[in-house]
């Protein structure tokens, strides 16, 4: 099915778990900087539902992994910000994974969103991660461009129904 979660702190079931994506791009490679964000309820039988998007925009002269890194940091602040404390989350950056997965040491601006990263990750209780194809990561890949052609942030909020 694909890879597994590789979990950093906690052990909760996946499953029970809120889904956090994201995914980042620069246009021209390097340029200005667009993000997408989707935070999702834990599994309910086979689904799982839209909490939060989010879009980012910042001109500039960014590459693809500073945007990536960008909106895993957003997407790790959202969730603290709304009480989510068990999180899986999934990218479609081998990079950003591998590198917070493996504490990787890495050059400036990278080592700035890294720290920050390993500072927010220290406050949840569960919190896993795994690389996922890109066709996968399509959500966070919308918001992402959409940020860009619009060239500014956004914010949807879900609210389930009981």
């Amino acid at each position: 099915m694909g890879n597994p979660f590789k979990y950093l702190r906690g052990t909760k079931n996946k499953l029970k778990c809120n889904l956090l994506q994201f995914d980042g791009n620069a246009k021209p490679n390097p340029g200005n900087m667009s993000c997408g964000i989707i935070i999702m309820t834990p599994k309910k039988g086979e689904y799982r539902t839209p909490l939060f998007e989010y879009g980012y925009y910042k001109k500039g002269r960014y590459d693809n992994n500073e945007s990536e890194f960008y909106a895993l940091f957003k997407g790790l602040e959202h969730a603290l910000e709304n009480d989510i404390y068990n999180l899986v989350v999934e990218g479609d950056s081998m990079f950003v994974i591998e590198s917070i997965l493996e504490n990787k040491e890495l050059r400036k601006p990278y080592k700035d969103y890294i720290e920050k990263i390993q500072e927010y990750i220290s406050i949840f209780d569960t919190i896993a991660f795994r690389h996922i194809k890109r066709e996968l990561n399509d959500e966070a890949d919308y918001l992402a461009r959409i940020s860009n052609v619009y060239e500014k942030n956004f914010e949807t909020r879900y609210f389930e129904s009981n």
